[in-house]
């Protein structure tokens, strides 16, 4: 779900998650048709999972362009899978 406010969240995702501390994970808690685990975590580890996420994606683009220009160079058949 990423970074919410308290008051956004509806009533059984905000049950699930009254009286947790940061870190701790709810119990197994039915949402509409659905069950679900929450972590309440903080706006640090919020901010954190956001810039790996950005850099994950950064890595992964890098690794395609390379991927690409080695294929380009004939040093890479197409369909290989191993750079």
């Amino acid at each position: 779900m990423g970074i919410v406010d308290e008051s956004s969240l509806n009533p059984e995702f905000y049950k699930a998650l009254l009286g947790l501390k940061a870190g701790a994970v709810s119990p197994v808690t039915r949402v509409g048709g659905s069950f679900v685990l929450l972590k309440r975590t903080t706006d640090a580890d919020g901010i954190a999972d956001a810039a790996f996420l950005a850099a994950a994606s950064r890595f992964t683009a890098a690794a395609l362009l390379a991927r690409r220009a080695l294929c380009d160079l004939g040093k890479v058949r197409e369909g290989h899978q191993r750079v």
